[in-house]
């Protein structure tokens, strides 16, 4: 059964429009970004970008959820907590909305960044006793998760 819907394939995630960060969040050199939408759900909540950024450091402060994947180039990441992450083509990280990350891009990074902005609190309580009401329990199902039979 078909929704009617047209997926669309993108030939290149070449970033090209200029997408400045905030200048207080450098803390050295000058990075350049850019970011490219690539796809925005129709609820509004999730957009996928493709960034990229010349040399330099900052600390990149997340209002969303987001989950990349290096496309090339490299970066070195170091959490709130201390940890540091070398990314480098395949790798894949999280940020959960309200994190702060120090970036050290040594040369430059490309990355596929797909951003959603969570539920309140509030909403994942409708959402959740909405699911119970349905008979699908508390908690939502992945989809790659086999239905309950």
């Amino acid at each position: 059964m078909s929704s009617g819907k047209v997926l669309s394939v993108t030939g290149s995630v070449t970033p090209v429009d200029l997408a400045p960060m905030d200048p207080s969040w450098i803390t050295e050199g000058n990075p350049v970004t850019r970011a490219t939408l690539l796809h925005k759900s129709e609820d509004g909540d999730a957009e996928t970008f493709a960034w990229d950024c010349t040399a330099g450091k900052f600390t990149w402060h997340y209002t969303i959820d987001e989950v990349l994947t290096v496309l090339e180039g490299s970066a070195i990441v170091t959490d709130q907590r201390g940890n540091t992450h070398h990314l480098s083509v395949g790798s894949t990280m999280f940020f959960p909305k309200g994190v702060k990350a120090d970036w050290h891009v040594e040369n430059y990074i490309r990355k596929i960044a797909i951003c959603r902005a969570p539920l309140s609190a509030k909403m994942q309580l409708v959402r959740r006793v909405w699911q119970r009401l349905q008979g699908k329990g508390g908690q939502p199902q992945s989809m790659f998760e086999s239905p309950a039979r």
